[in-house]
């Protein structure tokens, strides 16, 4: 099985950029990224991931990132997962641990806070 530090799952090329380009910025970490529930759910077939970051509305697929959150925390029970979303107010009266979420961070301002969580998580 392959290794690799951090797994994306965001629908959004925009974001999707701005992810590549941050991560360039740390030569250390390895990542994949990729525009689906589904997409992921393949992947973890045969890669094994440290930190996932998810997007919460996954587009037109059939898993949100709430739904890819729980099958992952399924498999990898010593991840950390976090989630990215325009509506942080979803998680007001809901627990996110309860989907396997270690942090909700609120769209677009938090990609900055999650290369910090990141840096941290990975001891860089």
């Amino acid at each position: 099985m392959e290794n690799i530090d951090i797994l994306f799952v965001e629908n959004e090329k925009s974001i999707s950029d701005l992810y590549i380009a941050l991560m360039r910025a740390i030569t250390d970490v390895t990542f994949k990224i990729v525009s689906s529930g589904e997409e992921a759910l393949e992947l973890l077939k045969s890669t094994e991931f440290k930190i996932f970051i998810l997007d919460i509305n996954l587009g037109s697929g059939k898993l949100s990132g709430v739904d890819l959150s729980i099958e992952i925390r399924k498999q990898f029970c010593d991840a950390k997962i976090y989630v990215m979303t325009g509506h942080p107010y979803l998680f007001d009266s809901i627990d996110p641990s309860i989907a396997g979420i270690d942090k909700v961070f609120s769209k677009p301002k938090a990609v900055l806070h999650i290369l910090d969580t990141i840096k941290n998580d990975l001891a860089i």
